[in-house]
């Protein structure tokens, strides 16, 4: 294949994806005519992209009447620029009402001194601000309150205090975040591989106006504890309150603590199995645990080990019946 990088970056676009870039491309790039037309040819073979007309050689002496390979390259260069260019942009459309949109807007204008605009985008997004409590959100919401407070078009403005408390708020909050998500991690990894021991945190046990803190919270002294009880009470918690929090967090605090019981499960305890079990059925009922439609292969294998082991035969039958289905058919799975 000329190249690679390409044909792989093509191959994880989809229909429709493809059709909005090739709008894209004859939108800014229509006088380009040479890698439009290389484009064309290609994107004829979108989704696999295997055909033997995508050979270098066969492109530059049949499409384009004895070009040389490497100019070829060169333009297919080009459209790979271009498709990374598209990518970008196409996040932006997609994440219009976000805060890392309204992060870049604000430095565009800031950059071409339009402090009228600025202000005004800042009153129209101070409740989506003070709201934030993802990670990504938090992070925008302390640019931006840094941009608002420190880097005044006009030192003459009077600061707005509040910029400055929401600032010392936020950095907080996420550095305690920070620090929870990655100890969790760092916990499992001790249980799961034998890794050193992290230092212990401390924490405050009573809940705070964000979910997700209340939820690592939870999970880093549920993944902590040795009492059954407690750990019952972690897991209630966590099926509770998880929903409400980014789907990329609820992928993993599950996965946490999953991990966080194959001590336990390795020694064949089956209030552990039992748990286990109940948090995947939990996991796949509500999409945490399907990504783009799918269950990995190893999820699959293990649930029905544990289930077996757990001697949950018809649990294990009727779990096949109903998530193989969820397995992709690339790796061996069924058709859906």
């Amino acid at each position: 294949m000329y190249n690679a990088k390409l044909i792989q970056l093509l191959k994880k676009i989809d229909k429709k994806e493809l059709k909005e870039f090739t709008s894209y491309l004859n939108g800014l790039y229509s006088k380009h005519s040479f890698p439009l037309t290389l484009f064309e040819h290609i994107a004829q073979y979108h989704p696999d992209y295997t055909h033997k007309k995508l050979d270098l050689d066969y492109i530059a002496s049949t499409v384009f009447d004895k070009q040389k390979p490497k100019r070829i390259s060169n333009e297919a260069n080009k459209i790979l620029n271009w498709l990374k260019e598209f990518l970008v942009w196409n996040h932006l459309q997609k994440s219009k009402r976000s805060l890392k949109y309204q992060q870049i807007l604000l430095e565009e204008y800031r950059s071409r001194e339009l402090e009228s605009f600025m202000k005004k985008t800042l009153n129209s997004i101070d409740t989506q601000l003070e709201n934030a409590t993802s990670f990504g959100d938090m992070l925008s919401s302390i640019e931006i309150y840094h941009q608002a407070y420190f880097e005044r078009l006009s030192q003459e403005q009077k600061i707005d205090r509040n910029y400055l408390n929401q600032l010392l708020s936020y950095t907080e909050t996420l550095h305690e975040l920070i620090q929870l998500k990655y100890t969790s991690e760092a916990i499992v990894r001790k249980q799961v591989f034998g890794e050193d021991e992290p230092k212990i945190l401390e924490i405050s046990t009573e809940n705070s106006s964000n979910i997700i803190l209340d939820n690592y919270r939870n999970l880093y002294t549920s993944i902590r504890t040795s009492n059954l009880v407690g750990f019952r009470k972690g897991i209630a918690f966590f099926k509770e309150n998880v929903l409400n929090t980014p789907i990329d967090e609820q992928r993993f605090m599950i996965a946490c603590l999953i991990s966080g019981m194959a001590k336990p499960i390795r020694e064949g305890n089956l209030n552990y199995i039992e748990i286990a079990l109940d948090l995947y059925l939990f996991g796949l009922d509500n999409q945490i645990l399907i990504t783009g439609g799918y269950i990995t292969n190893n999820m699959f294998s293990n649930i029905v080990s544990l289930a077996i082991a757990a001697r949950k035969h018809q649990f294990a039958h009727n779990f096949v019946e109903k998530y193989s289905k969820y397995l992709d058919p690339k790796l061996g799975g069924a058709s859906k």
